[in-house]
This record gives structure tokens, sequence and C-alpha cells, in this order.
């Protein structure tokens, strides 16, 4: 379903999930298909509330709809009801997410290790398809740029070589002139800054929604941890758990530095440790 037409579903389930009276999130879930709601609108409630940390499998008005198997084959109906450890501190919901990236930004990055490690690159078609979930409204609506890598070293990749590396690589993100610095992060920050990319609005976009927004942030989530298509959402968290993930600081031509929320560098590495992948994305007015 195209943005345009999931707006409405969008600003609708939003609403029933958190505003509505109960006997109105009653309605949708049943009425069954002749009262005229569809299982995309259910579905984009259900995970609304999954991420405002409701049981919804024991909701007493959703857990019947969102139990069953009838809508396994929607795109939501992947996603566990229930959030993964690495979604719940802090909250996806944090209004003051952007301090605490940029506090991130403001911490010890990895000195370089001053080796020559050799690697080659590994970026295929579908890496880049999936990674890039997370931010393909921006390049859609918004003029945004997406960058997205995968490289294969010939020794294990410590964290600090991985600056050395990605200089040495030269992706398209660092420009001809660049500052780079590689700090870590935690599983619960990289995700957490997928998760604010794919549910906010574009400049000139509309908002995915939170429910969307989750399910791009997995996608990328499971592109960056080398998990393939048909891995399960408990097959990727246990791959991301074995990552080491960082934080790219980086100041090149390539950002278009319109506002904090439009700029984004993470990079992994793992789960084999001679694995690094990389992901850029950044968006203008």
């Amino acid at each position: 379903m195209s943005g345009n037409l999931r707006d409405p579903f969008r600003t609708q389930a939003e609403y029933l999930a958190h505003d509505a009276p109960t006997k109105e999130l009653a309605a949708v879930f049943e009425s069954g298909g002749s009262a005229g709601y569809s299982d995309e609108l259910r579905a984009m409630i259900v995970h609304e509330l999954v991420l405002t940390r409701h049981d919804v499998a024991n909701h007493p008005l959703v857990g019947r709809w969102a139990r069953g198997s009838h809508w396994r084959h929607h795109g939501l109906g992947w996603l566990p009801l229930e959030l993964t450890e690495f979604e719940r501190s802090p909250g996806p919901r944090g209004a003051r997410f952007e301090q605490g990236w940029e506090a991130l930004l403001a911490g010890r990055s990895v000195d370089a290790a001053g080796r020559t490690i050799e690697f080659v690159e590994t970026t295929t078609d579908d890496y880049t398809d999936r990674a890039a979930q997370a931010f393909a409204h921006w390049a859609k609506d918004s003029n945004g740029k997406i960058d997205a890598h995968e490289y294969l070293a010939a020794d294990a990749v410590r964290d600090d070589d991985l600056r050395d590396l990605l200089v040495h690589a030269a992706p398209a993100f660092l420009g001809t002139t660049h500052t780079l610095r590689a700090i870590p992060a935690t599983l619960t920050q990289a995700w957490l800054r997928l998760y604010q990319a794919g549910s906010a609005p574009s400049y000139y976009g509309s908002s995915p929604g939170g429910a969307h927004g989750r399910l791009y942030a997995w996608q990328s989530i499971a592109a960056l941890t080398g998990a393939p298509v048909a891995a399960t959402p408990d097959d990727i968290a246990r791959l991301a758990r074995t990552c080491r993930w960082f934080a790219l600081d980086v100041t090149s031509a390539w950002f278009w530095d319109a506002w904090w929320v439009s700029d984004v560098a993470l990079a992994c590495i793992g789960p084999e440790p001679e694995r690094v992948a990389v992901i850029a994305a950044t968006g203008t007015d």
C-alpha cells in the first residue's frame, strides 16, 4: 500500500489506539469486515498498542484478533506482539530522543588502530534494499540519499579498525573531504535511531506512523546483521545481540544537514567478526 493511501489509516489507527473511547476500539475488532474496517487498519492499531507497551496478546478487545493467523500474510503480522528488550529502554516514543543522540555523539570515539586491514566489498542489491527501509520515504518524498555497504575483511575487525577500514573503503557518504568518528553504541540506540527515522515524516512527506516505523526499523536491523530474508524476529534479535554497533559522526558534503533528524550514519561489526555493515542516509527540503 502506498504512503498516500496509508495516511488516513495511520491517523485513524493512532486515534483508536491512544485516544478513542473503548467502545470505538471494540467496534473495529468485533464487527468483522461488515462495518468497513480493514485488516490494514487493525494491524496498525495492534502495533501502535505494542509500542505503548500494552499486553496486546491478552488485550480484552484486540487479543483474539491479534493472536489469529489470518493476518500473518500482512507485513505487520510478521512483527512480535510485544517489544523485544532492545525496543524497550529508552522507550521508542521518548520525546527528547535528539538530546540522547547528541549526547552519544559527544562521547568518546574509538581511536584508529593504525594498521591496514585487507577487505573486499560484498554489498548486494538485497542488502541495500533492506538496509534502506527505514529511510525509503526520505528518498521518495524529500530528495533523500541513502548509501549502504557490506564489507568482508581478511581478519577479525577490531573496534579500532573500523574508522580506517571505512576511510580506505571510501563510501559515498564520506565524500572527498570529511571528518569521521566511530562511537560505540548499544543495540537499543541503533534500533531507536532507525525507528525514529522510519516513523517520522520526511521533510516534504507525511509520517509512516509508529507501526510501520517499527517494521522498517526491524527490516534495517535484519539487513545490518546479515539475517536471511526468511529470518524470524527471534532469529534477527539473536544475531543483533552478537553484533557491535556504532554511531558514525560524519561531517562531509554528502549530508544535507537540513535539521538534526535528517542525517544518519550507523555501522555494525558482526555477527562474524570479519563482517562490517554500514548505512547512511540524509534528507532535505
